[in-house]
């Protein structure tokens, strides 16, 4: 049973501090900028030992954004992938290696608020602010 999980995270700076000071938030959804969504990818690809199941790891791994983290399972012949990059970009870069890849599916995908339409409420930390003395 050969299983390889890897986390590839990186701490988003905090916010400056507002305090003390009154804040004016102006919500106007077109100039939101939401980051990508993160989503999470199953691939069933077939690999018959722990070298398949490494390329397939060290893909991914080369993938410098888009990708947080994978688990690539020989045993359930199984590749699960969360990050921001596309489906079809992902599929490109398990297929890269040479191995056959039987089939795929989005897990979850996460909606963002211009997707989902008026009624969701955007994180504060997602709504431009504007200082007001």
């Amino acid at each position: 049973m050969t299983e390889t999980r890897h986390h590839l995270s990186s701490q988003p700076s905090s916010p400056p501090s507002l305090a003390g000071k009154s804040v004016l938030i102006s919500y106007l959804r077109p100039y939101v900028q939401m980051a990508d969504p993160e989503n999470t990818y199953k691939f069933n690809v077939k690999m018959t030992c722990g070298g398949c199941s490494g390329a397939v790891s060290r893909a991914l791994g080369k993938v410098s954004e888009g990708v947080s983290s994978y688990d690539v399972s020989l045993e359930k012949q199984e590749v699960l992938v969360k990050g921001t990059l596309p489906f079809d970009d992902v599929l490109a870069v398990i297929k890269k290696t040479g191995k056959q890849v039987l089939s795929g599916e989005v897990v979850s995908k996460q909606i963002v608020p211009e997707e989902a339409g008026p009624e969701v409420d955007v994180p504060k930390e997602a709504v431009p602010v504007e200082v007001v003395n």
